[in-house]
């Protein structure tokens, strides 16, 4: 008779290893089931039985829904800084390019054009959402702000706190665009968020300084 393998016990998880696991998985039910039903359209006993656990398990790592919304808009931002912060990195880059390649990321994957709105609306509809999504928000703005201030100043910014009144814009034209984009794909041929990257950063100096 053969003898059977050696085989590696498993580590045996710790209380906090364990609830980092059950967090970390009631999280991804969260924006699974936000982003297909809304906010608003999903109860916490649908996250609960979408992760595998109880209600009572919910409770235990989340007040209540708002507080699982907050934490997935605090990680919703993350991705667009850490891009924006590679861009500031890379020697030479062109912001115009970079901002290109940023609504690609948009308009290539529209679940994130979709999770971007389900936060606006939430923090619009839910007073006590705002606060985490302008916190968030203003972290974006002020990544922006930097990333242009060099080349607003040398096309005639003299104030470059006035930096985030571009930031303020191009979100909001970036964010329409890419709208557009995703319901008819032709209207807003390749390269066109460079070139309004480009018609932003000649006129907002004149307008805002």
């Amino acid at each position: 008779m053969s003898e059977l393998p050696n085989r590696t016990p498993r580590k045996r998880l710790t209380r906090e290893e364990s609830r980092a696991v059950t967090r970390a998985r009631l999280l991804e039910s969260a924006h699974a089931l936000f982003s297909l039903n809304g906010y608003e359209g999903t109860s916490v006993d649908e996250i609960a039985k979408d992760a595998g656990y109880t209600r009572g398990a919910f409770y235990s790592n989340f007040s209540d829904k708002q507080e699982i919304m907050r934490e997935l808009i605090n990680q919703g931002f993350e991705g667009d800084l850490a891009e924006i912060a590679r861009f500031g990195q890379t020697e030479g880059a062109d912001p115009a390019e970079a901002f290109e390649a940023l609504a690609r990321s948009y308009y290539e994957n529209p679940e994130n054009t979709l999770w971007s709105l389900e936060f606006q609306l939430a923090a619009i509809r839910h007073p006590e959402l705002r606060e985490a999504y302008g916190s968030q928000f203003d972290r974006l703005r002020t990544a922006i702000s930097v990333l242009v201030e060099d080349e607003l100043r040398t096309r005639g910014m003299t104030r470059p706190e006035r930096a985030a009144h571009f930031a303020d814009v191009y979100i909001a034209v970036l964010s329409g665009l890419t709208l557009v984009k995703l319901i008819d794909r032709e209207k807003i041929p390749e390269g066109m968020f460079a070139q309004v990257y480009r018609a932003l950063a000649a006129g907002i100096p004149e307008a805002f300084d």
